[in-house]
């Protein structure tokens, strides 16, 4: 790909197209036989010719036509094959993620686990992950190409990589597991504190717990010298009797060592969302030391000495006594837990490799020998037309034209296959189309009852070979009600550490979230053809129940109709770091058929989606709720199953087969970002530009203002000298002044939205453009009005304005994306009420088979049979006097016709 390569985008399309036309102009078979018996001379009783034209219509047409591909064993014929899918609980596929080497004691934690097909952007993930996990959030691009069995991977800085993926292949299916790995427990090196010693205050023992206090060795004895002073006084006016005395006082005391822990949980570190636990522990000693000159206390008794006379003696006692002195040291001791190594990994196993409990997990696949669905005949493959010689009966050819136009004019009634390929290469588009097929079926929009009966009777089959029971919702709901119990378990755990006096704080952390996928059912229609290997079409579901017994007239008997039922969502989280890996939707769909008067049933659908794979595993997915709602012809196509269209009745199928025959265009692109639109691109231009203008002229390049000074200071500051130093600081500035436009211009949009922003940000930068050249001193009226300033000015002005025009037609244009919607949506609507009320003729007859004597008069062809020639003319030849009459009678009858009254 090179320096000048483009990041890649792969999207996948597709679009189909209806042979019979635009709906409102499909004929309705049952009023055009009607209309040709009645209209055929010799066509016998009107019943016998109905059903002579059923007999030979197109319904049995198609009937035979599929005889006829399974006889042929046509390359189209897709084979059928059914499979069904357990729940995937990611703690199933948990034992057989193999352990990194190191650090030891190394444990799992799942974060999900799905069953997938051949996506090669899985394995592009994969590869970042363990090689590039620093880039797995930034905007980077993979493509494949099957060719070479190589994806390439190109980064937003413009690197790309190029590897063979293993064991990948688009047609098979994989366990796919994300996960990290994590050391549970991982104690780190003890802290040793600072000690204090004999202080008078204490240490800090808030939210410690005493875990020991120990009386260290005997008692020591203290001799402390007092001073007692007795002082005595007398009620009766004696004098006052003062004692002095100087007692010593032996006091014992011992040592104590006290000993306090603390354990606190700090949270998670970096970006590998492990949690780390802090035990403190604080150490303690206690003793006493002799001090002096303290604070006598006073004790005051008052004696009673009879007769009323009291004598009060005031005692103070001072001089030495033990204090406490603290001489204590914390110590702090870190225990990471959950440290994941490596960051997320995922872990792919391909089903049918040798591991039975992974194999089982898969589910099982039932192929279906009997070919029962229609085939495909194709038009274009891999961007080549059918006409290539490729496809030819040359000797290098595959003889796959052949066979298809063969094909062809046997569905068709002797229709030439080339002329539809003629009309599908005239398209001017046509190189963006790199598959095209006929393909029969029914879109789950169509309007036609016939289609939708065949539609109802197609899904109520697909019962019998589900894997799953009707209450299978019921248990997805309960298993996702207990996952959000988790995750919220896990937030309000995770917020409670933060606060210490949380109930949750320093609890055990809550089991990490994991919620199984759900079981599911896929009918998957895929070509074994080696030059067909682009047609894949899968329809999975998770439960179809049809539940009976509901009284009603809402419709008339036999009609089928949609609505929408419940739409279940929940997001899916990574355990580790709460961020969401998917949004998931299951949406409830009901197919209703009036099965009598007052009686109707119902199809409650569930999860029910079909994916067209285009290319490398990508696929065009449509939910049957989202193929309801198109307002066009939906890509959800409902193909045509034999057994199904011979359970549904001549009658039906017949009306049905008159549109169910389609153009189905599949295509991929991959879009490339050109090189100079990336930020690398515009350096390099950047780059480009400066060198040829510093070969012009240096001496203006060298003195030119920029951000950071002149080109040649800003040179001379990064240690270069001449030419060199002229470009590198002109290169620079220019580098400067495109971050500073584009930051403003994104504040200026951001704060003032997308018009007046681009205005506002368009003066900013000019006034910025204006003080880096000039000087920010520069502001002043005389300097700023000056011609080049005007139309500098100007310009600015017009580039704003010219955002602010281009805001108004985008959201003129996104008024009118949103009207033409509306619209269609609202002719669609029109165009189902007027197929369900008959206000459509749906009469398929051409007036020229009136006078065509070639079409022939043959009764029998179950075609319009026209009149004769010579009744024709009996019926619309007028002669020169029949003329002659007509104009005479308004004269000679002009009383009688005056005088008649006009009848309704």
């Amino acid at each position: 790909m090179g320096l000048f390569g483009g990041s890649k985008k792969i999207y996948v399309s597709s679009s189909i197209y209806c042979l019979a036309g635009d709906v409102l102009d499909r004929p309705n078979y049952i009023k055009s036989s009607l209309f040709s018996a009645v209209m055929n001379p010799n066509g016998g009783y009107l019943g016998e010719a109905i059903v002579r034209n059923y007999l030979s219509g197109p319904g049995m047409l198609q009937r035979s036509f599929h005889r006829y591909a399974v006889d042929k064993d046509l390359a189209g014929l897709p084979t059928l094959s059914v499979r069904s899918a357990s729940n995937i609980d990611p703690l199933a596929v948990k034992p057989f993620i193999p352990l990194a080497g190191t650090p030891t004691g190394l444990v799992t934690n799942m974060e999900k686990a799905q069953i997938l097909d051949g996506d090669f952007a899985i394995w592009a993930e994969q590869y970042i992950w363990v090689n590039y996990p620093s880039l797995i959030n930034t905007d980077w691009v993979s493509d494949y190409n099957d060719d070479t069995n190589e994806i390439t991977i190109q980064f937003i800085s413009g690197s790309v990589v190029v590897f063979t993926p293993v064991d990948y292949s688009k047609d098979d299916r994989y366990v796919a597991a994300w996960y990290n790995q994590s050391v549970p427990a991982e104690v780190q090196t003890t802290v040793t504190g600072t000690t204090t010693t004999n202080s008078s205050t204490p240490p800090v023992t808030t939210g410690f717990a005493l875990q020991s206090s120990v009386v260290a060795g005997s008692p020591t004895t203290y001799p402390l010298t007092k001073t007692v002073t007795e002082t005595k006084v007398y009620s009766n006016g004696d004098p006052t009797v003062v004692t002095t005395t100087y007692p010593v006082v032996n006091e014992d005391f011992s040592t104590i060592d006290n000993t306090y822990t603390k354990n606190e949980y700090l949270g998670g570190a970096g970006t590998t969302v492990e949690t780390t636990t802090r035990l403190s522990t604080l150490y303690e000693t206690i003793y006493k030391k002799t001090l002096t000159e303290s604070v006598g206390v006073d004790v005051v008794v008052v004696n009673d000495l009879g007769g009323g006379e009291t004598e009060t003696v005031t005692t103070n006692t001072s001089g030495e006594y033990l204090a406490p002195a603290y001489t204590f040291r914390m110590d702090t001791l870190d225990t990471v837990q959950d440290k994941i190594i490596n960051g997320t990994q995922i872990w792919i196993y391909k089903i049918g490799t040798g591991n039975a409990t992974l194999d089982a997990l898969a589910g099982s696949v039932t192929p279906v020998v009997t070919p029962e669905y229609f085939p495909f005949i194709p038009l274009r493959i891999k961007n080549k037309s059918l006409n290539n010689t490729i496809y030819s009966d040359a000797p290098t050819g595959s003889g796959l034209y052949t066979e298809s136009v063969k094909a062809y004019k046997k569905a068709s009634k002797g229709q030439k296959l080339q002329k539809l390929i003629d009309e599908v290469e005239d398209n001017p588009d046509i190189g963006d189309i790199d598959y095209c097929y006929i393909q029969w079926g029914t879109p789950v929009n169509v309007l036609d009852n016939s289609s939708r009966k065949y539609m109802y009777e197609w899904f109520r089959n697909l019962i019998a070979i589900q894997s799953t029971s009707i209450s299978e919702m019921a248990g997805i709901k309960d298993a996702v009600a207990a996952y959000e119990a988790q995750k919220t378990a896990l937030a309000e755990w995770k917020a409670g550490q933060t606060n210490s006096l949380s109930a949750l704080f320093g609890l055990v952390k809550p089991t990490l979230p994991n919620l199984p996928t759900p079981k599911s059912t896929t009918v998957r229609l895929r070509s074994d053809h080696p030059q067909l290997g682009g047609f894949d079409n899968r329809f999975t579901w998770v439960s179809i129940q049809e539940e009976t017994g509901f009284t009603g007239d809402a419709k008339a008997p036999g009609t089928v109709w949609w609505s929408f039922g419940e739409n279940f969502t929940w997001s899916e989280i990574s355990g580790t770091s709460g961020s969401i890996l998917d949004n998931r939707e299951l949406n409830e769909v009901f197919l209703y058929k009036q099965t009598g008067a007052t009686t109707y049933s119902r199809l409650k659908i569930w999860g029910m989606v079909h994916e067209n794979y285009i290319y490398g595993g990508k696929a065009v997915r449509t939910t049957l709720k989202a193929g309801m709602q198109d307002t066009s012809e939906s890509v959800f196509l409902v193909p045509l199953h034999a057994p199904t269209v011979k359970s549904l009745g001549i009658k039906d199928f017949t009306q049905m087969s008159l549109s169910n025959t389609f153009l189905t265009f599949n295509s991929y692109e991959v879009v490339k970002k050109k090189w100079y639109q990336t930020f690398l691109g515009m350096l390099l231009i950047v780059i480009a530009i400066v060198i040829i203008a510093v070969l012009i002229n240096p001496v203006a390049v060298a003195n030119a203002v920029g951000v950071f000074g002149s080109a040649a200071t800003v040179g001379a500051g990064l240690g270069l000298s001449g030419t060199a130093a002229i470009i590198a600081g002109a290169v620079t500035n220019a580098i400067a002044a495109i971050v500073i436009a584009n930051v403003i211009s994104a504040v200026s949009v951001e704060i003032f939205g997308e018009k007046w922003g681009s205005i506002i940000g368009a003066i900013v930068n000019f006034a910025v453009s204006f003080g880096m050249a000039n000087g920010f001193q520069a502001f002043d009226m005389a300097k700023l009005i000056t011609p080049q300033n005007i139309l500098a000015m100007s310009n600015a002005l017009a580039n704003g304005y010219q955002g602010y025009a281009m805001s108004e037609l985008y959201d003129l244009q996104k008024d009118r994306e949103k009207a033409k919607e509306e619209y269609d949506l609202a002719t669609r609507t029109l165009e189902q009420y007027w197929v369900q009320n008959g206000l459509v003729n749906n009469l398929s007859f051409d007036a020229l088979t009136l006078t065509d004597s070639v079409k022939g008069n043959d009764g029998s062809s179950g075609s319009y049979s026209p009149e004769s020639l010579d009744t024709f003319i009996n019926r619309t030849l007028i002669m020169g006097d029949q003329v002659a009459e007509a104009s005479l009678a308004p004269i000679t009858n002009f009383a009688e016709l005056q005088l008649t009254l006009p009848k309704g």
